[in-house]
C-alpha cells in the first residue's frame, strides 16, 4: 500500500456568489535565493491556520519543482523529477508553514544564493482548493473523500512512498485518460487511474 497526496482545485467563484478575496487565498511571489537559514517568505497567504501548499521553482537554474503542503508537514517536498521519485523527508525547502507565508531553509532547490525562483502559495478553501492524503488498498473503484463542495477543475496525484509518476485528472480532458505532470508525453489512456469515473463535489474514484 502505498501513501498519496493529491492536490484539488476548482475555479473561484465556480458555485456563485462572492467568494473570498483571490489576494488572501493564492499568491504568485518571486525572490532571488541568498542562502540564508529560516528565511520569511512573506505573501500574505495564512497557511499555519488554514494549511495549504507551496510550489517553488528555480527561474535561473535547471531544478526541480518542490511541492510541500502542511497535510504531509514541512520538509517534506515532492520533486517534479522524470522518475517521479518519492517524498523526501529532511530536504532542504520549506520548514514552517506561516500566518503571513512561509519560511525556508538555507539552499536545497529553493534558496541558493543568486537563483530567481517563482512561488505559487494556494490555501486550503472551499470552492477553491484542497489536499488530501489516503493509503491505497490495491483494489480497483476506491473512492477518497475531499472539502472542495464544487465541481472539481483538476486533480493532481502522487505516491509518496515510492516512485510513480505525477497523476492529472482535468475537467476538460476524459476520465478514461491521465495526463502526467512530471513528463512531456500527450494524454494517455488509462482507464484504470480514475476507474472511468468523474469527480463529484465530495468524492473523487481511483
Amino acid at each position: 500500500m502505498t501513501a498519496s497526496k493529491l492536490v484539488l482545485n476548482a475555479a473561484s467563484g465556480a458555485a456563485g456568489g462572492s467568494g473570498p478575496s483571490m489576494e488572501n487565498i493564492f499568491s504568485t511571489h518571486l525572490y532571488t535565493g541568498n542562502s540564508s537559514a529560516n528565511r520569511s517568505i512573506n505573501n500574505g497567504i495564512d497557511l499555519s491556520t488554514d494549511g495549504g501548499l507551496v510550489w517553488i521553482k528555480g527561474r535561473s537554474s535547471g531544478y526541480d519543482h518542490v511541492l510541500e503542503d502542511t497535510e504531509r508537514g514541512a520538509d517534506k517536498a515532492l520533486l517534479t523529477n522524470t522518475n517521479g521519485a518519492a517524498q523526501s523527508s529532511g530536504f532542504y525547502g520549506v520548514n514552517q508553514f506561516n500566518s503571513n507565508g512561509f519560511r525556508l531553509d538555507e539552499s536545497g532547490n529553493v534558496n541558493n544564493s543568486g537563483i530567481d525562483y517563482c512561488s505559487w502559495t494556494f490555501k486550503k478553501q472551499e470552492k477553491f482548493f484542497d489536499i488530501v492524503t489516503y493509503t491505497g488498498d490495491g483494489n480497483s473503484s476506491k473512492t477518497i473523500n475531499h472539502d472542495l463542495d464544487t465541481t472539481v477543475g483538476m486533480l493532481i496525484v502522487k505516491c509518496t512512498s515510492n516512485a510513480q509518476y505525477w497523476h492529472v485528472l482535468h475537467r476538460s480532458g476524459s476520465n478514461s485518460k491521465t495526463l502526467y505532470l512530471n513528463r512531456t508525453d500527450a494524454e494517455t489512456n488509462d482507464v484504470n487511474a480514475w476507474s472511468s469515473t468523474s469527480p463529484t463535489s465530495t468524492q473523487f474514484t481511483v
